[in-house]
C-alpha cells in the first residue's frame, strides 16, 4: 500500500512540474516537452502525439492527473526514488 502511495505522490510531483499554467491539465505540447522524463521512468514513447490521444478521455483534449496515473501505471516501470536508494517493484 505504502508504495503505491508512493508512486501517487511521485506522480503528482511530475504531473504539477509540466502542468505549467496550474490548470490541473497536460497539454499535447506540454506532454512532448516532458517524453524525457517519462522516458527515464521507463514509460516506451516513440510517438507522442499517438500516445497523447490514448490517453485523453476529455472533449477538451488535456490530460487530467487521474489518466495521467493511470498512464503512468500501465506504461512505466514501477522505479521510485526513496532517499538515495531506486527500487523498481516489479523485480
Amino acid at each position: 500500500y505504502l508504495i503505491c502511495l508512493r508512486q501517487y505522490v511521485e506522480y503528482w510531483y511530475m504531473f504539477e512540474k509540466v502542468d505549467k499554467n496550474g490548470e490541473f491539465k497536460i497539454t499535447l505540447d506540454q506532454f512532448k516537452e516532458f517524453k524525457a522524463k517519462l522516458i527515464e521512468f521507463g514509460a516506451n514513447i516513440e510517438n507522442p502525439e499517438e500516445d497523447f490521444k490514448s490517453i485523453v478521455t476529455s472533449n477538451d483534449q488535456k490530460i487530467t492527473y487521474d489518466e495521467f496515473c493511470k498512464y503512468a501505471f500501465d506504461n512505466c516501470k514501477d522505479k521510485i526514488e526513496i532517499g538515495n536508494e531506486e527500487m523498481d517493484d516489479r523485480k
